[in-house]
C-alpha cells in the first residue's frame, strides 16, 4: 500500500524494475494498493517493485522500491523449548528445539 500526504486523491504508477512482463502487468494499477496472485510470481525470484504518485496537475512524488522474495518452499517452524524457571549462571540449562514443516509445505517434503 502506497501513501501520500495530499489534499487530493493521487494516481499511483507501479511497475517492476526487474521483470518487465510483471512491469507490463502493472501498468494498468493507478491505486494506492497492489495484490497480486502467487501464481503470477516465480518461485525463487526476488522482484524489486516501484511505486510514485501524480497529481491532479502531474506533479510527481519520489518513487519507493520494495524487494520481495518469494521461495518456492517455506521455512521450517522451530520451536525452542525453554525449562521452567529460576534459571542461574551456576546451573546448566539444556533447551530443546524441534523443527517441523509448515502446513504449507508440498507432501512430499520429508523431516
Amino acid at each position: 500500500t502506497a501513501y501520500a500526504d495530499s489534499p487530493r486523491p493521487l494516481t499511483f504508477v507501479w511497475g517492476s524494475r526487474t521483470h518487465p512482463a510483471l512491469d507490463a502487468n502493472l501498468s494498468t494499477e493507478v491505486s494506492s494498493s497492489l495484490s497480486l496472485r502467487g501464481a503470477s510470481l516465480e518461485a525463487d525470484a526476488t522482484y524489486t517493485f516501484s511505486v510514485y504518485g501524480v497529481t491532479f496537475l502531474g506533479a510527481v512524488t519520489d518513487a519507493v522500491l520494495h524487494s520481495l522474495t518469494i521461495r518456492s518452499a517455506p521455512p521450517p517452524l522451530l520451536a525452542i523449548n525453554m525449562p521452567a524457571s529460576p534459571y542461574l549462571r551456576t546451573a546448566t540449562t539444556w533447551i530443546n528445539a524441534q523443527a517441523t514443516y509448515s502446513a504449507c509445505a508440498s507432501d512430499t517434503a520429508s523431516s
